[in-house]
């Protein structure tokens, strides 16, 4: 019965994660127009167990458009993601 609650606290720490690091990956790529995890995590922090990270981009929100290296030592400069907006508005795509 313990271990259902320890799950279910860090489940829900995970999920509030998620839904700041998509809050500030959203306003980032809006800002930069492209974003990596690397950016997000420099914003909200690493969350508490790394393999969250790769939850970020899931969805139909973003779109991967290339791969760059990490700028995080932990992953020893393996190749992650470059994102965008699926839906960019036309007066970003010409600026």
């Amino acid at each position: 019965m313990v271990a259902k609650g320890i799950q279910s606290k860090s489940s829900n720490s995970n999920q509030v994660y998620l839904a700041k690091a998509r809050q500030a990956a959203h306003k980032l790529a809006q800002q930069k127009g492209f974003i990596t995890s690397d950016d997000v995590v420099n914003v909200v922090g690493m969350p508490s167990s790394p393999s969250l990270i790769g939850s970020i981009f899931k969805g139909n929100t973003f779109i991967r458009i290339g791969y760059t290296p990490s700028t995080r030592a932990s992953t020893h400069g393996r190749e992650i993601g470059v994102w965008r907006l699926k839906w960019v508005p036309k007066s970003k795509l010409s600026s």
